[in-house]
């Protein structure tokens, strides 16, 4: 039988218009087909899925059946598809970002954004872990603010903070690499954990950070602020500082001896310098705890506002988080009320042995 080509010609146009009116009949059909053989479909392979798909129910059919009503509920299932997962990416992004903050609010020192003792403690423990396995050398410097008790005393709290912020955003700065850390340890010292240091390389460091405050610091509201730093290496010939604490004890011995002999200098620990006595130990140990807990319950003041409010909210995920955040402070803030009636306890017992 011989086909007319104009009557050939008019079942492609009417097939084409059949296509571009009931394109979304087909859309995601045609795009699982080509997936799941060839990957992304290329816009001239999307279309000949479509003229296939669309050959095919024509021909199951004898032509369109209901196209009106089929495209409203391909319309419908897709939109209510996307908007479905559009709020499970929201939850989960929302989710996943409350998880984040909150790591990163528990590594972090609330006052300075600098990291806190926490993440001061992995990091260091870390760094003593290398060396263990390789051999590089890794060098702890604690630094001191010089007379910080007279800035608050003279100045004001809000002084004191400013001053703390101010130095730890100078010493973050200057420090030369990303592996580096600046941790704020309590009140008004701070650690800078440098892997792959050795001594020579932690003198450089320490003396570059000196400098950077007392310049970095002219011409505010308060005098130029200068530091105390003391350092220890743990390396092949001090093998016995590998105990994180250890090289803790003997940066602040050299720290010690900084401030003992007139502030503003560096001091490298070696072996035989005089330790602090255990009252002078305990005394710091006691005003770093009191100053951390009196921050604690006032972010659980701040945090228990934010509560009130939050509250009133239908967010169900956020109320949560905010009450185990709360617990959280409060379980805190009782374990350093412990600590603190500790040590008080010890000093009270190394006072009466000095008198006796």
């Amino acid at each position: 039988m011989k086909i007319n080509k104009k009557t050939q010609l008019q079942s492609e146009i009417n097939k084409t218009d059949f296509l571009k009116e009931n394109r979304l009949i087909f859309v995601v059909p045609a795009i699982k087909t080509q997936e799941e053989t060839v990957g992304s479909p290329s816009e001239s392979d999307f279309d000949e899925n479509i003229r296939k798909l669309a050959e095919d129910i024509m021909e199951a059919h004898g032509g369109p059946i209901d196209l009106a009503k089929r495209t409203a509920e391909a319309e419908l299932r897709l939109a209510e598809s996307e908007r479905e997962k559009l709020k499970l990416a929201m939850i989960a992004k929302t989710a996943q970002e409350k998880a984040e903050l909150a790591e990163q609010m528990a590594h972090t020192d609330k006052l300075t954004g600098l990291a806190n003792r926490t993440a001061y403690m992995h990091k260091i423990q870390n760094d003593i872990n290398r060396f263990e396995r390789t051999g590089e050398p890794v060098s702890l410097i604690m630094i001191d603010i010089d007379h910080f008790k007279s800035y608050n005393d003279k100045y004001g709290h809000k002084t004191g903070d400013e001053v703390l912020h101010l130095v730890a955003q100078i010493l973050k700065d200057k420090l030369p690499r990303k592996t580096d850390m600046v941790a704020r340890y309590g009140g008004e010292e701070f650690f800078v954990a440098l892997p792959n240091t050795d001594r020579v390389g932690a003198a450089l460091v320490a003396e570059k950070l000196r400098v950077a405050i007392e310049e970095g610091t002219k011409g505010r509201t308060f005098p130029s602020v200068t530091i105390s730093l003391g350092y220890a290496t743990l390396d092949q010939d001090n093998k016995d500082l590998k105990i994180a604490e250890k090289l803790e004890i003997a940066a602040d011995t050299a720290l010690y001896h900084s401030k003992n002999k007139g502030r503003n200098r560096t001091t490298q620990y070696k072996k035989g310098l005089e330790m602090p006595s255990q009252l002078e130990k305990l005394a710091k140990k006691l005003f770093y705890l009191q100053h951390e807990i009196e921050q604690l319950r006032d972010d659980l003041s701040k945090e228990t506002k934010i509560v009130e409010l939050v509250e009133k909210s239908d967010d169900k995920d956020l109320i949560m988080y905010m009450n185990k955040k709360i617990a959280d402070l409060e379980k805190e803030i009782s374990k350093l009320e412990q600590e603190i009636r500790n040590v008080e306890d010890a000093v009270k017992t190394e006072r009466a042995r000095a008198v006796a």
